[in-house]
């Protein structure tokens, strides 16, 4: 993503009364489109009066603005936003136009997927942390998104936003600790007197990533002018991008130095993922014999001593045979006999790319509302009360499981000759093989978050003995959360596989889920390799449980 260039306006009057505007964003990153519709002659600006043909002008007033900025005279640094910055960008959510100003570092944003923060837009100021940054709305503090008192920025409707003011400058002594780099004030539109439909659409210059959003505001005033009101209702979507549908991150790369033979400057960056692999290496912290390794791999063709023992590991190719995963060293991947893409192979260790499976860009949908009303019950005060409604949902997603320190017996029938002849070199042929595999028959791990957030203010405001201001008010909010994952996978589950054994006529050794009879529909893990787990077992790895907790699961005995 980037930002945007100003975008030229074009405006066409079609009655004394409504107006529409397209303002059409141009820039390299993002082109976009926004439409507003705006009824009731209040929403123009009065027209000059013609002046007396032959009059003579005495003076011109020239005033650069009717906005009070607090920038132009405060003696702490602030920094005022204008509402034109949330227009061309026409981003769904505000921490995507504020975190662009020099003030602030970003935090947990829209493309924040690992680590994330269940999708939620925090901003902070000068890389101090959000938690020492406040975050307030008209002056008033917002219902935290957590137990940090830190602001979810994503409940605020853009739309809205009239300015945004920012102390950088830190205000801890005037709002106390939470306020250590500054504060950041959003203000939203006062008063509004007429309907408005506004709409907005922008994408990457790769034609991917489209934020969409429409919605409807609607004023009035009461009372003969003392009392106003208005409405806001909005939905906005923005569509996922994934980091494989980008050169610069479809492939993670680590630093191997000047001549490695790869790619970026002196060749020093080379594909270097995770460790935990779809194959499952096996005999990470019980090495085999140098003998048996020289052994076996000679019967493939190779020199003894080609494979290093030390630090190294081994899997199965899927003929079968084994493979080193190497240990680091160039050319301590010996045998591999699956795929080697020249962007993604390292003769140095084999790893796991997990890089294509990561969002770029959060997927977000969201329904907000705002209302504001305000009332004079005389000279000297004013009551007034607000609401802000938002229900959003933004997802996060992740390589497919790694599963760590997975124990696999030396009785497991499905054992390949070749891994179980290595691997009973063993100082102790009988342990268990420790595993680490990454279970991609289960597909990416997708972590959907769903946000409700209320917050309420009543209140009654007015100026007494001249100069003298009060307001005062009461607010009361609530912030739910709801995370729902899936794609992980339990130790103890897939340990209820690899152990099963059962007590039938069948062989000794034999397992629990080659026998319909003990696992009704299930298959069985049969090796550490890549799609070597059948789809029926992977079923029951989300899902069975011990007999103990769950009596529908049958005995593993």
């Amino acid at each position: 993503m980037g930002t945007t260039a100003a975008p030229a306006s074009v405006r066409q009057r079609h009655s004394p009364g409504a107006a529409l505007t397209l303002p059409l964003p141009s820039g390299p990153f993002w082109f976009a489109a926004h439409a507003v519709l705006v009824t009731a002659s209040l929403l123009l600006p009065p027209s000059a009066a013609a002046q007396a043909p032959g009059e003579d002008l005495e003076q011109i007033i020239v005033t650069g603005s009717r906005i009070a900025r607090p920038d132009f005279e405060s003696a702490s640094p602030t920094v005022s936003i204008t509402a034109d910055a949330f227009a061309r960008t026409s981003s769904t959510s505000v921490d995507t136009v504020v975190s662009q100003q020099p003030q602030f570092t970003p935090d947990f944003t829209s493309t924040s997927n690992n680590p994330s923060n269940g999708g939620q837009g925090n901003v902070q100021l000068r890389g101090l942390g959000a938690t020492s940054t406040l975050v307030l709305l008209d002056g008033r503090r917002i219902v935290p998104a957590n137990g940090n008192g830190v602001v979810d920025v994503n409940v605020i409707p853009a739309s809205l936003v009239e300015s945004v003011e920012v102390v950088s400058g830190g205000a801890s002594a005037v709002y106390g600790s939470d306020a250590i780099a500054g504060v950041v004030n959003f203000k939203l539109k006062d008063k509004f007197n007429g309907v408005q439909f506004d709409g907005g659409w922008g994408q990457t210059d790769r034609g991917d990533g489209s934020e969409y959003s429409a919605g409807i505001t609607a004023g009035l005033s009461f009372a003969e002018g003392r009392g106003e009101a208005y409405g806001y209702v909005g939905y906005s979507e923005r569509e996922a991008v994934k980091q494989s549908e980008r050169r610069f991150s479809e492939v993670t790369l680590g630093y191997f130095g000047p001549g490695a033979g790869g790619v970026g400057p002196d060749g020093a960056f080379l594909p270097w993922g995770s460790a935990v692999i779809a194959e499952g290496p096996g005999g990470l912290f019980q090495s085999p014999s140098q003998a048996a390794i020289d052994a076996l791999f000679e019967s493939y063709g190779f020199v003894p001593g080609t494979v290093p023992g030390l630090n190294n590991a081994y899997s199965v190719n899927a003929d079968g045979s084994v493979f080193s995963v190497g240990n680091g060293s160039p050319g301590s991947v010996v045998n591999f006999r699956g795929e080697q893409d020249p962007l993604l192979f390292n003769d140095r260790e084999y790893t796991y790319n997990f890089g294509p499976w990561n969002y770029l860009q959060l997927p977000l949908e969201r329904v907000s509302a705002f209302g504001r009303a305000s009332l004079e019950v005389g000279s000297a005060a004013e009551i007034y009360g607000e609401a802000l409604y938002a229900d959003y949902t933004a997802d996060t997603a992740l390589a497919p499981t790694p599963g760590f320190f997975i124990y696999l017996p030396m009785t497991n029938p499905y054992l390949p000759a070749d891994l179980r002849l290595l691997f009973e070199s063993r100082p102790d042929p009988a342990a268990d093989i420790v595993m680490f595999k990454r279970f991609v028959e289960l597909g990416p791990r997708v972590s959907s978050n769903e946000h409700d957030v209320f917050q309420g203010t009543i209140g009654l405001r007015g100026q007494v003995f001249g100069d003298w201001s009060y307001d005062a008010y009461v607010q009361a909010g609530s912030y739910d959360s709801t995370e729902s994952q899936s794609g992980n996978a339990l130790r103890s589950r897939i340990h209820e596989l690899t152990y099963a054994a059962d007590s039938d006529s069948r062989p000794a050794g034999a397992f629990a889920c080659s026998a319909p009879t003990r696992f009704p529909g299930s298959a069985p893990i049969t090796s550490p390799s890549a799609g070597r787990i059948a789809p029926a077992s992977t079923r029951r790895l989300p899902r069975c449980r011990s007999p103990e907790r769950r009596p529908r699961c049958p005995p593993a005995t």
